[in-house]
């Protein structure tokens, strides 16, 4: 009765390790869709409102979501320093973000969205972030797709690890 008891613990964690362990694929989509929607209130705000980039940084990093710090460091660093949106937008999102659930090169995709931003009139504005959608969906779609493949296979694997467990201890 025991063993029985111990097998039945040993596939219920070993489903929960699965599930925790593909939980990452998932956070790689909320953070992606987060720097989408902030760019996206971006160009509203640029487009619409006439507003500067320091402003719309400023209301950005008051907002919850993953991204918040990122735009804290770069109100900062345009209050302060005088560097560009670019560099600093490569610098937020390479430190915050370089530990996080997302791939090194998804995190250098990200990086390189703010080159050309806060630079040149609206219409090479509006060239910009049609280009950063552009490239946002692409990245969205690599990660929908490696996020249903690899949930399945890894919830797979624990559990059938868990399984292949119990029955040697049976």
């Amino acid at each position: 009765m025991l063993r029985v008891m111990v097998c039945i613990m040993i596939v219920l964690l070993s489903f929960a390790g699965g599930y925790l362990y593909s939980w990452r694929f998932t956070g790689r989509l909320l953070i992606i869709n987060d720097v989408k929607e902030k760019f996206n209130s971006m160009e509203r705000e640029i487009m619409f409102s006439m507003d500067t980039l320091p402003e719309i940084c400023r209301d950005l990093s008051k907002e919850e979501g993953p991204f918040s710090k990122v735009f804290t460091r770069i109100c900062e660093g345009l209050a302060g320093e005088g560097d560009s949106f670019a560099e600093l937008w490569s610098e937020g999102v390479k430190k915050e973000f370089s530990r996080s659930s997302l791939k090194k090169d998804q995190v250098e995709g990200l990086a390189l969205l703010g080159k050309g931003l806060g630079k040149g009139d609206i219409e090479e504005q509006k060239k910009c972030f049609a280009r950063i959608n552009t490239e946002l969906e692409r990245l969205l779609s690599e990660a929908r797709e490696e996020s249903s493949r690899l949930k399945k296979m890894y919830m797979s694997l624990f559990v059938s690890g868990g399984l292949a467990v119990s029955i040697i201890l049976i």
